[in-house]
């Protein structure tokens, strides 16, 4: 029922032309007076203007400083000077505050040197302060000299005590 439905569909919207339509589709070929064989297209003349009309429906996208040229130092150069300038502030834009500062660093390899002494040396210093011992081998002999004394006074006390007791 649905493929005889189909088949009258077919013949009705294609007409008295479906026994025409066997084999393989070509266009129509018609005569083109203003039609003319291009032998040599690379030899040019000379470009005045380009126009672009370029319409974007997402946000972000850019088309800025088209060029045109067959010399790759001009293009190379002329990149430098407008496109990679550019990016660099976009990224600038983008990045975080770490990210831009190892970029920064990268370009400027001596902040390494700064930064060693910024961060390390308040670092090193921090710990050789307050996690070694600041005593001296002679202040420690003293404080053990004065621990001993201080036993032996004990000692002695205590055998004093005992005598007195033992002889009461």
């Amino acid at each position: 029922m649905f493929c005889e439905r189909a088949r009258d569909d077919l013949h009705s919207t294609i007409g008295p032309h479906a026994n025409k339509l066997k084999g393989k589709w070509k266009p129509r070929r018609i005569p083109n007076p203003h039609y003319f064989e291009d032998k040599y297209p690379y030899k040019m003349t000379p470009i005045a203007a380009v126009g672009f009309e370029l319409w974007s429906m997402v946000d972000g996208i850019m088309f800025d400083n088209i060029i045109i040229t067959d010399d790759l130092y001009v293009a190379e150069h002329w990149a430098a000077e407008t496109f990679d300038l550019k990016r660099e502030l976009a990224d600038r834009e983008t990045d975080n505050m770490i990210t831009r500062l190892f970029k920064y660093t990268n370009k400027n390899p001596w902040l390494w040197a700064v930064y060693l002494v910024v961060v390390g040396l308040p670092v090193v210093l921090f710990i050789s302060f307050c996690c070694t011992s600041t005593r001296s081998p002679a202040v420690v002999a003293a404080q053990r000299d004065l621990e001993n004394r201080h036993k032996y006074t004990l000692v002695k006390l205590s055998q004093e005590g005992r005598q007195k007791t033992r002889s009461s």
